[in-house]
């Protein structure tokens, strides 16, 4: 926590103090814990706390912030023996990540093309521990290029347990509801290439291997449960499929009617073939699949 204060500038004043601390609560939350905070100024901004001029540090990258906005509430009680509930509303404006390769030079121009390449993200989300309800109100990122990502969700049974890293409870876990939409542009193209480039078998062109993947996807798709994914999600899906392997357009997804119970997904993953139709109707029995894709229109 010293550290974390010296980085931050904090010289007085319990509400900077508190700010501090709870900067600290989300880093961790949030799985950053890799990178080190090596500069930032902190600063009471009305109701809410501000740090602006952030560097993160870890490894070959750099993550630069120009402010972060947060308020928090019951963060203090969730080490208690009966915590509070728990909200944290954040807002993140221009982001920008920089990769380090140690060379001065390379480093500089690598600096200067990230100047444009700027994100900006929101996070509301509500934690009752003592009912184990978890509501993401909103989760929404603009990513350079004008792609973009949007989730929402409501999980039960999200335990203090389960927090404190009792895998056990998983099993507690209930999806009620879920909205993910995806606006991609090029953004997300270098994600898919790892995905995609172990499929490739010397027997056949790189071409030919992309294409009889996607068919058989597509095919696998066709007889996805009518009850969970109806035709037109299916179709959406196998559009989707055949606008690969870099689908630009914009995916929305809704699962509806749950809830769906995590320990199914544990057996899905451990089945033959997960994507089999048995299989699905049971993890995600009762539940439906609204999804739609649009895609872009490519140049001709």
């Amino acid at each position: 926590m010293r550290r974390l204060a010296v980085a931050l500038g904090v010289l007085a004043g319990p509400a900077l103090a508190d700010c501090a601390s709870e900067f600290q609560l989300l880093m961790a939350s949030a799985g950053a814990s890799a990178f080190q905070l090596t500069s930032g100024q902190l600063m009471d901004d009305e109701a809410r706390c501000r740090l602006v001029d952030v560097v993160l540090s870890g490894g070959r990258v750099a993550v630069t912030v120009e402010d972060v906005f947060w308020t928090a509430t019951g963060i203090e009680t969730s080490n208690a023996a009966t915590p509070e509930p728990i909200t944290v509303d954040l807002e993140v404006r221009n982001l920008r990540v920089q990769p380090q390769s140690g060379d001065p030079w390379v480093d500089y121009l690598l600096a200067e093309q990230a100047r444009r390449q700027v994100t900006n993200a929101t996070f509301d989300a509500e934690w009752n521990p003592a009912s184990g309800l978890f509501v993401v109100c909103e989760l929404a990122i603009d990513l350079p290029g004008e792609s973009a990502f949007r989730l929402a969700y409501r999980v039960r049974g999200l335990s203090p347990a389960l927090m404190a890293g009792q895998v056990a409870h998983m099993a507690d876990m209930e999806i009620e509801e879920l909205y993910l939409e995806i606006e991609s542009h090029g953004f997300f193209d270098s994600l898919i290439m790892g995905l995609v480039s172990g499929l490739y078998r010397p027997e056949a062109s790189p071409q030919e291997t992309l294409e009889r993947f996607k068919r058989e996807l597509v095919a696998a798709i066709g007889v996805f449960p009518d009850a969970v994914f109806p035709g037109a999600s299916r179709q959406a899906l196998q559009d989707l499929v055949a606008a690969g392997p870099f689908p630009w357009g914009r995916l929305e997804v809704t699962l509806a009617g749950g809830p769906v119970a995590m320990d199914r997904f544990l057996e899905q993953g451990l089945a033959r073939d997960p994507l089999a139709p048995d299989v699905l109707a049971r993890v995600f029995e009762g539940a439906v699949f609204d999804i739609r894709f649009d895609p872009v229109t490519e140049p001709r």
